[in-house]
């Protein structure tokens, strides 16, 4: 895992790339049972940022719409 950046001061761009980096290290079957399950941990760490950002941009872009009064999928407002 990533020690120089805290859970907070990951964007979603690192996040993402440090999950992708870990599923193919994970992957690679060249390592121990031990190291594979601390990777996997590392991995769903990785996730659940990068599902928490995605939720705050969706809410965000929800809240937007909202306030613009665009309804998603309606073709007359884009």
């Amino acid at each position: 895992m990533n020690e120089e950046l805290k859970p907070g001061e990951m964007t979603f761009e690192q996040a993402l790339l440090a999950l992708e980096d870990t599923v193919e290290r994970l992957n690679e079957n060249q390592m121990d049972l031990d190291k594979m399950i601390v990777l996997y941990e590392e991995g769903l760490h990785y996730l659940k940022l990068c599902q928490e950002e995605l939720a705050k941009a969706e809410l965000k872009v929800k809240l937007l719409n909202e306030k613009m009064g665009i309804i998603p999928g309606d073709d007359e407002n884009g």
